[in-house]
């Protein structure tokens, strides 16, 4: 089934304005804390098909959060598989891939995926500097749950001029503590990073899962801050980790800034924009519960948002959209969200969620891998001042 565009997309194209430079960013002030805000859904719309499985010989997708690039003409990167696509059109429904622009290296940390998961743009020369989610895939075993390659994650930088569509990888800038460990039974390292420019256009914040937390405890969301000015290559960013951004974004801990701890799950896949009219940050993130892929289970997780006065301490999440968040063979599966901003107020949000679907999930006509869909949402946002 095709589907033309759902709404009139005001596109989330980041900017900054900064020359390149490199420094350590100033201790930070203490967050304010999230007491008191909070974020309700009012009302979804119904879910519209946006890209069909096989559109364009395109399967598993997307496969990260949506990154736009311009408006005029639409332009995006899209995740399939295991490489990014520049993508093109009138509409999201109406778009085709135009290139390829990264895909896995045949050494390195990403010899097994490169995705891009976010994108900032230099107004002044044009530069298109994509963070991209790289694995390493050697010597790893598949996933029992799926079969999915296991993997050493890490987030990699690649730099695009102006008017091109070649982008020269510049290699990890944000890797975890932990060495690799090809006996490992789960996914390492931190990948798949939101990256968006703080408001006064001074720091780059990134929000990115932790595949390698303590034992006993499921993936989750840590970030981490680089002077916009250093345009985030590697050296520049610092993780949170205990209260300031401390640890080396190369190597260092980290803090959960969400966790699924309490509830015995996993968070993971964090895409997060910045809404002015609300002065609030808002994130949309998977969840998976623990006992969401045993058969004939009734998932709790699925695709979640909570919202931050500066990124750091964020509200309670709440449901968007109920599902299995991983590939889980069979199952109805909601993953790898994003959220566009149509319209806000000071306490109102209107908002399409695009996100990866399969009503059962596999590499089959009748059992197809996820696909792109959407649904528009009105959030209500509230505040303890």
């Amino acid at each position: 089934m095709r589907c033309q565009s759902i709404v009139c997309l005001i596109l989330p194209i980041v900017l900054w304005c900064a020359p390149l430079s490199g420094a350590e960013p100033a201790a930070p002030a203490a967050p304010r804390g999230a007491e008191g805000i909070g974020i309700t859904i009012e009302r979804t719309g119904p879910v519209k098909v946006i890209i069909p499985s096989g559109q364009h010989g395109l399967v598993g997708f997307p496969d990260e959060g949506i990154t736009f690039l311009s408006r005029k003409p639409l332009s995006f990167l899209l995740v399939a598989g295991v490489s990014t696509r520049l993508m093109q059109g009138t509409s999201l429904g109406t778009a085709a891939p135009v290139a390829e622009v990264i895909a896995p290296s045949p050494d390195g940390p990403d010899n097994g995926y490169a995705g891009v998961s976010a994108a900032i743009t230099d107004p002044k020369d044009g530069t298109i500097r994509a963070f991209y989610h790289a694995e390493d895939w050697e010597g790893y075993d598949k996933l029992g749950l799926n079969g999915v390659n296991n993997f050493l994650a890490s987030v990699c930088l690649a730099t695009c001029p102006a008017g091109s569509r070649v982008f020269t990888k510049q290699g990890p800038v944000i890797t975890g503590p932990d060495p690799k460990d090809t006996t490992s039974k789960h996914p390492q390292g931190v990948g798949t990073a939101s990256v968006t420019v703080t408001p006064g256009g001074k720091y780059l914040l990134a929000w990115f899962t932790v595949y390698s937390p303590a034992a006993g405890r499921g993936s989750e969301i840590g970030m981490a801050r680089a002077p916009a000015a250093s345009g985030g290559g590697a050296g520049s960013w610092w993780k949170w980790h205990d209260g300031d951004f401390s640890e080396p974004g190369i190597g260092g801990r980290s803090s959960p800034v969400i966790s699924f701890r309490e509830r015995k799950g996993a968070a993971m896949d964090a895409s997060v924009v910045w809404v002015p009219e609300c002065r609030r940050y808002v994130m949309v993130f998977t969840g998976v519960i623990h006992g969401d892929t045993a058969p004939e289970s009734d998932p709790q997780g699925g695709i979640w948002v909570a919202c931050s006065r500066e990124g750091i301490a964020w509200s309670e999440p709440t449901r968007i959209v109920k599902g299995i968040g991983v590939p889980c063979p069979g199952r109805e599966c909601t993953m790898h969200p994003s959220l566009v901003v149509n319209s806000a107020t000071a306490d109102t949000i209107d908002a399409t969620l695009l996100y990866g679907y399969s009503p059962s999930w596999g590499f089959t006509v009748e059992a197809p891998s996820h696909h792109l869909v959407g649904r528009t949402v009105r959030l209500t946002l509230t505040d303890g001042e």
